[in-house]
Order: C-alpha cells, then sequence, then structure tokens
C-alpha cells in the first residue's frame, strides 16, 4: 500500500491511500480495511474502515507491466488478454493502474459442477480454480456465486457461434 500527501485542507492534510490487490485476494466475500488518523499534537485520534471488494476476471496493471506478464501470471498467454481488452491499444507497455479483464465472469446454477464447466468453456477444473482462489477451498460451488472463466482465444473452432469444439 502507498500513503502520498495530496495537500492541505483548512488545517489538516490530505492523503490518498493506494493499494494493488495481490493475485489471489479476488473474491466474493469484501476485504475490511481499517485506518487510524492521529493529529502529531493530539493523543488521540480517528480510525475508519471501508470495504473493499477485488472484482474477479479483473487485474490492475503495476508499473512495467504488459500483456505478457500479466498472461504468464494467469497461466495463459497474451492473445487472450489482448482480445478480452480491445481498448488497450499497446499490449507490450501498461500504465500503471491499468484495469485489465482477465477472463469473464459466469454465475453460477444449479446443478453446476467443476466438471462439467470445464467442459462447457474449454478449460480444465484446475484452471478455473487457479482463477478462482475463494473456489479453490469449497467443497461445492454455490449456486448464484460468481467465477471467473478464462476460455481459450485459441484452439477453438464454432460453427455459427453455437457448435463449438477443440482443434487439434
Amino acid at each position: 500500500p502507498q500513503l502520498e500527501p495530496v495537500g492541505m485542507i483548512g488545517d489538516e492534510m490530505e492523503y490518498s491511500f493506494r493499494w494493488w490487490p495481490a493475485r489471489g485476494q479476488e473474491s466474493s466475500i469484501p476485504y475490511r480495511i481499517c485506518f487510524q488518523t492521529r493529529h502529531p499534537d493530539l493523543e488521540t485520534g480517528r480510525v475508519a474502515c471501508l470495504s473493499v471488494k477485488v472484482q474477479k476476471c479483473q487485474f490492475c496493471a503495476r508499473e512495467g507491466d504488459s500483456m505478457t506478464s500479466i498472461a504468464a501470471d494467469f497461466n495463459t498467454d497474451w492473445l487472450h488478454l489482448y482480445t478480452a481488452n480491445p481498448t488497450i491499444l499497446n499490449p507490450d507497455h501498461l500504465p500503471s493502474g491499468q484495469v485489465l479483464n482477465t477472463g469473464v465472469l459466469y454465475e453460477v446454477r444449479e446443478g453446476d459442477y467443476l466438471e462439467l464447466l470445464a467442459e462447457r468453456f474449454f478449460t480444465s477444473p484446475d484452471m478455473i480454480r487457479a482463477v478462482n482462489p475463494d473456489v479453490a477451498a469449497a467443497a461445492h460451488l454455490m449456486e448464484g456465486s460468481e467465477l471467473c472463466i478464462m476460455p481459450p482465444v485459441c484452439g477453438v473452432e464454432c460453427v455459427h457461434g453455437l457448435d463449438c469444439h477443440p482443434v487439434p
């Protein structure tokens, strides 16, 4: 986390707090982040808390990131990220703070299980677990919960967008 002074507002200093969640912190359950502020001349301070939800299927680029380096972290290729982010002009240079889509959100339905979804989206149960850390520890999928799915962009052929199968 970074705490940067922004400037004075009246007799109080204003700060900007920046935090990039680490890979694996994506979850449906929000994090609670609390701050304690204290004026140097006073013994007591204030505590403020907020809830932060780390959105699944998104990644916030840091200085020096490229689609290739991020794709390696997600065990995919840069072309997958490039097709999921059509507004990105230069895949080799991403500005710090650029939000990337890493997959698509899928809402779990009654009867869904990892192997079924892996087959439907041409991926593997291990890949679904890898991009959904909260699912990796769960015994079963909860109806209504969200999963990040990273279907392949290469190696699949579809006829009229419906009848899809892997291409050898």
